[in-house]
């Protein structure tokens, strides 16, 4: 993207990167370690003003409009994408101009308008007024203009006049981009109406965002709420209208005195109830830079450092209706937004913990606020490394069908492509030239084609598009995704529309980084006690999900949630509940300002590995269920043996008996069928089979969508291990058959035997799949030993070993056959062999490495020739033998461990 040179010279910032070494003893294995925040020269984050320079933009922007985005010297270049390139985006909100202009607005607001009348008003102008700025005439302009002074000439623009929330926000940015594009077709009257509700709506979002006690009415609990989507669509709102405002009017300079003999109390806020901060003493003089009315009736003054006094117990000089100054307005951005980008730097995988939808919102408030400081004030305040990061977990959650994977938080599915988050991925490809990022943003386009109501974002695609930047779809890229800071997994067997996706979210509160620098009280951002400064971890969209699950094949949902907005309770996702209850969640009163409510309510991903055809993660789920007494180790692992089955592990221990049940939602009504559980869509088959307990209680329902529930008796140590088969209507009568082999407090085996004609690639074979996860010792388990956290044998019918994979084990012994299927290995990272006839190939294993492969010749490792030796039954990896401690080569035999 293109960044114009504005003529001030612009700030120097000098980032300081500080090393510290991150002490929680709650921090992920998994996650990446929590990266050192960047942090400003200056301080960030609450800064009074009298600290706070001001920032303007350039001047030779001073006056010219339009300006935001483009001006019109630029427009041309505009117009010309609008018939070739871009013409396909255009065309859409050039209709929806059309119906726009066919539906004028009210001339005051309908009795019981909302939120959605308010940020539909404010939306929808942005389409007609771009229409009006690319077609530059009367049959878009005059209804635009028309529109915007049918804005203005509202009461209120927010259903509660004192509220300062996501109404006003949305009315002010659309407002203000339609006055910064309509600019030349107002009359200077006009221009003038527009320009003083701008400041007079755009001064309230401003005190509500420096005023650090949350006043009654106001709602300004957000200032500084920084993982919550309101903090950026707010600060966003705000940053667009001070750019649209600056330089068209000067600044004035109002001042007030205290001419009593006494001090006068200077607030936190513009009202007698709040706290006093200090005192103004007699014959003191302070510039004020805005005004408000009280929760007490008066008129107070804001000062210059963010101090609130009563305007009647002062004296006021050149005080006008107009006392503000959007220089502090864009100086107050220059801050927040410095601490926001080292916060959302700080996110490793782009992800956002309210939800995907959330995640759409505030980037689609954020980014032009980003982009036009950077080019009209001059200070670059991207999170760049949020955002190609962001690129990643879009493509890695997206489906074959443009939904996502991972639905958790806050949603419905009717918001599925809201705020057009392919605007946000064009960003991302032309900011970054990133053509992983134009691929996405092609599949949303082409999967949801154009929604009308999101017309007014598919300008700002228009803006952001680069057609120059390639696409690259994912198909050569990894099928396995581990996002860090939300402590989720994805595994697919491809990225077609067949091919089967799961997902699995555990994690912390906020995402990993937020929930550790939090509680630790790392500033920036957290300016601790937050319980005095209003700093908050807010947590409203999250939900008490921490090892829910989901599986879509084929087009298909097959496990989905009861996804709703609020839908908040465990009960309602793919999780666990002991005695139930769910998880444990910090007090909604308490408003996330207190660390100590945090402490241990993680839910970390403990490790997670793929090789070949075997996928293993576990994550510890204990922290998320400390309202539970006595609890000692309740762990999630699951399994996928791909084009196959899935195994999943719940194992709790506790000091006190508790019943463990694991809920498993269905896309259509959930069937008990001869020990499994069973639902159907779509001519599709989700089937879970119950190994263990022995004789389960098992109850179906309905809270919104099907669901099973497989509960223990309750006990003090006890194991849910379900195989999970996804299929078909053909394929489901001839499902595998189920063992478990070995099942006690260390490890646990299970056998599945695949039918002769099953669907599944591996028809006819034999799986053993060996748990014993973090294990220090050699364990017996069944027929296997070994010191592995999971590890899968496979066999074909007679017998014969056909694939073996073990991670993080030294050896794998067969005791029943007296074959050592693999030994001398690293007990490093996760290692695969395959048997195909005369070769073998392997993943992982290094020199030294020995496996039973009788009549084998040769070797590949990682997919290339390798030097081999053989020794009777055995392949040694490399010219070498291994040590005599672990192999005899006098007599070709392994030994024991």
């Amino acid at each position: 993207m293109n960044m114009r040179n504005p003529s001030q010279s612009l700030r120097l910032v000098v980032v300081v990167f500080l090393a510290f070494v991150f002490l929680s003893p709650v921090t992920s294995p998994v996650a990446m370690a929590m990266p050192s925040p960047e942090q400003p020269s200056q301080a960030i984050g609450i800064v009074p003003i009298n600290q706070r320079p001001e920032n303007h933009i350039g001047q030779m922007f001073a006056g010219v409009h339009p300006r935001l985005f483009f001006t019109r010297d630029e427009l041309p270049a505009i117009r010309d994408n609008a018939l070739s390139t871009h013409q396909e985006i255009w065309l859409s909100i050039r209709a929806y101009a059309d119906q726009l202009i066919a539906s004028p607005l009210p001339s005051s607001p309908p009795s019981g308008a909302d939120l959605n009348f308010y940020r539909g008003a404010g939306n929808d102008i942005i389409a007609l007024a771009f229409a009006c700025a690319i077609e530059d005439y009367d049959p878009y302009c005059a209804p635009a203009v028309s529109r915007l002074m049918t804005m203005i000439g509202w009461s209120s623009w927010s259903s509660d006049p004192d509220e300062r929330g996501l109404e006003l926000a949305h009315m002010l940015m659309g407002a203000s981009l339609a006055y910064d594009w309509t600019y030349l077709h107002m009359t200077p009257q006009q221009q003038q109406q527009v320009f003083n509700r701008l400041i007079q709506e755009g001064e309230r979002l401003f005190n509500a965002a420096v005023t650090i006690e949350n006043v009654s009415g106001w709602s300004n609990w957000w200032q500084q709420s920084y993982m919550q989507n309101h903090y950026y669509i707010m600060h966003g709102a705000l940053g667009i209208a001070a750019m649209a405002l600056d330089g068209d009017v000067p600044a004035t300079t109002c001042t007030v005195t205290n001419r009593r003999n006494s001090g006068v109390n200077l607030r936190h806020g513009p009202d007698t109830t709040t706290t006093i901060e200090r005192q103004m003493v007699p014959g003191e003089t302070a510039e004020v830079i805005g005004r408000d009315k009280g929760g007490d009736g008066f008129q107070w003054w804001l000062l210059h450092d963010e101090a609130w006094v009563r305007a009647d117990v002062v004296a006021a000089s050149g005080c006008n209706a107009l006392v503000s100054n959007v220089g502090y307005w864009l100086g107050l951005l220059f801050d927040r937004f410095t601490l926001s980008r080292q916060l959302l730097n700080s996110i490793s995988d782009g992800s956002w913990h309210e939800s995907i939808p959330y995640q759409n919102y505030f980037m689609t408030f954020m980014l032009p606020v980003l982009t036009n400081y950077r080019d009209l004030v001059g200070y670059d305040l991207m999170p760049n490394s949020y955002l190609q990061a962001f690129a990643d977990w879009r493509v890695y959650t997206m489906l074959a069908d443009g939904r996502f994977i991972l639905p958790y938080g806050d949603f419905d599915w009717d918001w599925m492509n809201g705020y057009a988050p392919q605007a946000l991925l064009r960003f991302v490809a032309s900011e970054y030239d990133n053509p992983f990022a134009q691929w996405a943003a092609n599949r949303l386009v082409t999967r949801f084609n154009r929604i009308a109501g999101d017309n007014p974002w598919y300008v700002f695609e228009m803006l952001y598009y680069d057609p120059s930047v390639p696409m690259e779809g994912p198909h050569s890229h990894s099928l396995n995704y581990v996002a860090p800071d939300a402590e989720s997994v994805v595994w697919r067997t491809g990225w077609d529309y067949e091919s089967l996706t799961f997902g699995l979210k555990a994690g912390a509160y906020g995402g990993r980084y937020a929930f550790d620098s939090f509680i630790e009280g790392y500033y920036p951002p957290w300016q601790a006690p937050c319980s005095e400064t209003g700093c908050q971890l807010n947590i409203e969209h999250d939900h008490q999900d921490a090892g829910t699950f989901y599986i879509f094949d084929n087009g298909h949902f097959l496990t989905t949630e009861t996804v709703y907005w609020g839908g908040s309770d465990t009960s309602l996702h793919n999780t666990l509940l002991i005695d139930g209850q769910g998880q444990y969640a910090p007090p909604e009163n308490r408003f996330g300002v207190y660390p100590e409510d945090f402490v241990g309510s993680d839910a970390p991903l403990l490790h997670v590995a793929s090789r070949g055809p075997l996928n293993f993660l576990v994550t510890d789920l204990a922290g998320r269920y400390q309202n539970i007494s006595g609890l000692l180790r309740l762990q999630r692992q699951v399994v996928f043996v791909q084009q196959g089955y899935f195994i999943m592990v719940d194992d709790m221990i506790s000091t006190t008996p508790h019943q463990l049940s694991a809920i498993v939602h269905f896309v259509d009504e959930a069937v008990p069928d001869n020990g499994w559980l069973r639902g159907e869509t779509g001519g599709l088959v989700l089937g879970v089979g119950t190994l263990a307990p022995q004789s389960p209680v098992i109850d179906t329902g309905n809270d919104g969508q099907p669901f099973g529930r497989i509960s223990t008796a309750s006990i003090t140590s006890t194991r849910l291990i379900n195989v999970i088969l996804p299929t078909d209507t053909a394929g489901w009568p001839n499902r595998p058959t189920l063992e478990l082999l070995h099942d006690d407090t260390t490890a646990q085996v299970v056998r599945v035997t695949h039918n002769m004609d099953s669907d599944i690639a591996a028809t006819g074979t034999v799986d053993d799949v060996f748990f014993a996860y973090n294990s220090p010792d050699m364990l017996t388990a069944g027929p296997y030993r070994s010191n592995a956290n999971v590890a899968l044998v496979r066999r074909d019918v007679v017998g014969t070993v056909l694939t073996v994979v073990v991670d993080q084990g030294t050896q794998l012994w067969d005791s029943v056959n007296q074959q050592m299927l693999i030994g001398n290995l690293s007990g490093q990272g996760m290692v695969s062999v395959t048997h195909n006839g005369t070769e073998v190939s392997a993943n992982g294993v290094a020199n030294g490495a020995f496996m039973y492969a009788p009549g084998a010749t040769s070797l590949r490792v990682d997919g290339a020739s390798h030097n081999s030796l053989t020794c009777g039954d055995y392949l040694i990896v490399g010219n070498s033998m291994p040590p005599s401690n672990v192999f005899n080569a006098s007599t070709c035999t392994p030994q024991v461990q």
